[in-house]
């Protein structure tokens, strides 16, 4: 796993939590497994690109935020 991918991963989970959002929140809201999501969060799964965009959406960023993010983790 990249550098890259894994301060994405962070980044998403911070956003989740600032949030207020618990796992369970989020996989309902993706129709998915909480374990999903705490596989995701612990890097045990990858994540695809069509969960990348649904997880933006429920987290209210666009891919250019999330970029302009990571840019500034220096990775």
């Amino acid at each position: 796993m990249s550098d890259k991918y894994i301060a994405l991963i962070a980044i998403l989970k911070k956003l989740r939590l600032s949030l207020g959002l618990s796992q369970k929140d989020v996989s309902e809201l993706m129709k998915k497994p909480q374990s999903y999501i705490s596989k995701i969060e612990n890097l045990n799964q990858e994540l695809s690109v069509n969960d990348l965009f649904v997880l933006l959406l429920i987290y209210k960023q666009s891919a250019s935020q999330v970029m302009r993010i990571l840019e500034g983790e220096n990775c």
